[in-house]
């Protein structure tokens, strides 16, 4: 069972609503299927990485590759629903990203799912119904912080994530529920971090960095505790 390869991308191109990569890893070419949204960011001769969910057909040997390990690991729980196959979560995952599409799910959002392409209100109700209690673990899966590679970028990086810890338990102490912590969290780590790391800028590592941070994410919590009381 393949779950994760890495090589060189020789070739990329359209199949219909699919779209193939060619990825050689020991003098074999790997045919991978891959988001639509990847496709056109992936440089050919490029090195590339891949989380993979592999699907053994009679016919076929069918390789799903993912950006994320995340990603690879929802669309494994989307295809435990009934009636739901690696195309329509291909498409549910090309066209929200993670944290949209755990916050629809969570909340019965059919609306919102609804307008992924071959996503209609029946198929919508079962993700809603048989996914809800199924992607809590996901949800601690909040993607690692990166950062430009410079001498002390491994320094770094652990600093960081100690301060995406210490906020954790700063919001777990100001009683907030763990679930909407680590959509917080995701979401605005996604944004403020990488900001500072823009253009191989040094980050700093200081108090006002976490204060920043934490600010920005209370007035998203307070933001959406806000919406649900309208």
């Amino acid at each position: 069972m393949i779950s994760w390869i890495e090589g060189k991308l020789i070739e990329k191109w359209n199949q219909n609503s699919k779209k193939i990569a060619i990825v050689v890893c020991g003098g074999i070419g790997y045919e991978i299927l891959i988001l639509n949204r990847l496709i056109n960011i992936i440089k050919l001769e490029s090195k590339v990485n891949f989380w993979i969910h592999q699907v053994n057909r009679e016919d076929a040997i069918i390789l799903y590759g993912f950006e994320k390990r995340v990603e690879r690991d929802f669309f494994r729980k989307i295809i435990t629903v009934n009636g739901i196959g690696p195309k329509i979560a291909m498409s549910l995952l090309d066209n929200c990203s993670i944290n949209d599409l755990w916050d629809a799910i969570s909340n019965k959002d059919i609306e919102r799912l609804i307008k992924c392409p071959g996503v209609g209100k029946r198929m919508a109700e079962r993700l809603s119904v048989e996914l809800k209690n199924k992607i809590d673990d996901l949800t601690t899966d909040i993607p690692p912080i990166t950062i430009s590679k410079d001498t002390n970028s491994y320094q770094k990086e652990n600093q960081l994530n100690t301060i995406k810890d210490d906020l954790k338990e700063t919001l777990k102490s100001l009683s907030y529920d763990e679930k909407e912590i680590n959509l917080a969290l995701s979401n605005v780590l996604s944004t403020s971090i990488h900001s500072h790391a823009l253009n191989n800028k040094v980050i700093p590592i200081d108090t006002t960095l976490f204060d920043e941070i934490l600010k920005e994410i209370l007035l998203e919590l307070n933001h959406k505790h806000s919406s649900k009381g309208t």
